[in-house]
């Protein structure tokens, strides 16, 4: 769209060829070290808002040694700077326990920034169920 006038406003982010996008992770696993489950990078050009994250985890099958179990998404500028959007941990000996973090607030993505979800659990044996999920939407900067 060509501007013939500073008095025209710029469209709205919704109206900058915007998508939706969503990225899920959901399983039931045994413990390992920290392991990313997803992960996507803001386009050239884009930016991207953060619509909504959960990290929520459940214990299946008991640990022979209970651990704690960890989910998370994260977001980063791709240098220095991490911002952790929702966060999960917890350590049980009782099957179908469970916790769940959720962003309580929007967050901005700009042109290159990083947002994945990792996993981790320090139990020995046992299964734990995590669904690690963010959506957003991307558009022209």
């Amino acid at each position: 769209m060509k501007v013939s006038s500073f008095a025209v406003a710029r469209p709205a982010y919704y109206d900058r060829n915007a998508t939706s996008v969503r990225n899920r992770y959901n399983a039931a696993i045994s413990p390992a070290g920290f392991v990313t489950r997803w992960t996507a990078t803001v386009g050239a050009g884009k930016k991207a808002y953060v619509d909504q994250a959960v990290a929520w985890i459940n214990t299946n099958s008991l640990p022979t040694v209970a651990g704690y179990a960890r989910g998370y998404i994260e977001t980063t500028d791709g240098t220095t700077s991490v911002i952790v959007c929702v966060a999960q941990m917890f350590t049980s000996l009782t099957v179908s326990t469970s916790a769940v973090d959720k962003a309580t607030t929007s967050i901005t993505l700009y042109s290159g920034f990083v947002i994945q979800s990792l996993t981790a659990d320090g139990s020995t044996n046992g299964t734990v169920q995590y669904l690690l999920d963010a959506q957003y939407t991307q558009f022209d900067n």
